[in-house]
């Protein structure tokens, strides 16, 4: 076979290697040529010449031209081609260059595969993000959900330093001008630049370390050599159901909290809605607001809980609103309620009338838990169960000081039972 026609492609020996390069160019109403192993930019200012190997990623905005002859050279430098918006804020479309190893992507996959291996690979990840604290302990579940605290947070303080309203992340498909619709677009540019510039490193985006990988337990993996035994199947299906059972009672939930107008939740209101985020025992986001509501507030409620009907008007905000946000806050996260089907109740009211999906979420009761472990007590409400652990009540009947007492009574209550011993209620429901 002859040889083919144009200019040879640099050896891969001559590429600097990736540390050494620009993360990215970006154009904009230029035409792009090439001299040699030089991108020409071309513009009414003049020519300015780039060494092609010097880059990682050619971002090309609006008005800029591309010859063939200046592609040939990119792919051959190793250098990944993305068309987006203005300022990087669309990405359009791309070109990788080709991949001239992969030992390093097979490394990756080997890393993947092994759950030790693959968790200690997530955890350096993570202390890069996190130097400050200890990630030795927490799996990958819990790191991603610090890693979301950490994200909401950061949105709370720009909110506030800049003095933006933002009560949460809203996503409406059929309004371009919601929050998540008008940032995503913006957030393409970045994505778009690491999933053009792994190539160049000999790596890919899958398989993936962090999203989109569940974590396989020990448990999951007995019967798995000889899966044709019964013994085998039934040991393994016994501690799989083990492990779900302490993974529901395990150190990673929400606590939950409502105040009301009154008992009943057919004709009474919330007022307030508080919840702690709760990873490895640890409190590592908070969810609090005040409620609108339509009716007057008793006047004992309101002399219970120091709220005004002015208070809640003005820093209350519409029950819809709270309950799209505070349903996005908890997750899927085991529940943890003091008097769970009384505040359930009032969830599940709320939610068929303004229209959301009914959480189904797995819960614990420290009402219950109490009343088959604290058998001395005349009374089981919040503030009996604080009395009896000693525990300060002051503020007590505000939503956020209850959730924060009923994870001190939660935790105390659990050393009693003993982990592998305490109770889960299956699913919430109203009662």
């Amino acid at each position: 076979m002859g040889d083919l026609p144009g200019m040879e492609g640099p050896a891969l020996q001559a590429l600097p290697q990736i540390e050494y390069r620009l993360t990215f160019l970006y154009l904009e109403h230029r035409q792009i040529n090439r001299e040699d192993s030089a991108i020409l930019i071309l513009d009414d200012r003049g020519t300015t010449g780039v060494p092609a190997a010097a880059i990682t990623v050619l971002l090309l905005g609006p008005g800029t031209t591309v010859t063939h002859r200046a592609v040939e050279l990119i792919g051959d430098a190793g250098v990944g081609i993305v068309w987006v918006g203005e300022h990087g804020v669309r990405f359009y479309a791309g070109g990788r260059p080709l991949t001239y190893r992969a030992h390093l992507l097979m490394k990756q996959a080997k890393l993947v595969s092994n759950q030790r291996t693959h968790l200690a690979v997530v955890r350096k990840m993570y202390q890069l993000r996190f130097p400050n604290e200890d990630v030795s302990g927490l799996t990958t579940q819990q790191l991603r959900g610090q890693e979301g605290s950490r994200v909401r947070k950061t949105y709370r303080t720009a909110a506030e330093k800049w003095k933006i309203p933002w009560n949460g992340r809203e996503f409406d498909p059929d309004n371009f001008s919601s929050e998540i619709q008008s940032i995503k677009p913006s957030q393409r540019g970045m994505p778009a630049c690491m999933d053009w510039h792994m190539p160049s490193l000999w790596h890919a985006d899958a398989p993936p370390l962090i999203h989109g990988v569940r974590e396989i337990t020990s448990e999951e993996k007995v019967g798995i050599a000889h899966a044709d035994s019964k013994a085998a199947i039934y040991q393994r299906n016994r501690r799989i159901q083990s492990a779900r059972q302490k993974a529901r009672q395990g150190s990673d939930y929400t606590v939950l909290d409502l105040e009301t107008t009154g008992l009943s939740h057919l004709k009474d209101h919330i007022i307030e809605i508080a919840a702690l985020e709760v990873r490895n025992e640890r409190v590592v986001g908070q969810f609090h607001t005040l409620v609108q509501c339509p009716v007057p507030i008793p006047a004992v409620v309101s002399k219970l809980t120091g709220l005004s009907d002015a208070q809640l008007m003005t820093e209350g905000r519409p029950i819809v609103d709270v309950w799209k946000e505070c349903l996005i806050f908890i997750g899927s996260d085991l529940l943890v309620i003091h008097h769970a089907s009384f505040d359930y109740s009032f969830l599940q009211a709320d939610c068929k009338k303004v229209g959301l999906s009914v959480p189904r979420n797995q819960c614990m009761d420290t009402l219950k838990l109490a009343r088959q472990k604290l058998s001395k007590l005349d009374g089981y409400s919040l503030e009996d169960v604080s009395f009896y652990f000693g525990l300060n009540v002051a503020g007590h009947h505000r939503a956020l000081k209850d959730c924060e007492l009923t994870l001190e009574i939660y935790q105390k209550l659990k050393e009693i039972w003993g982990q592998s011993q305490i109770p889960c209620k299956h699913h919430l429901r109203c009662e």
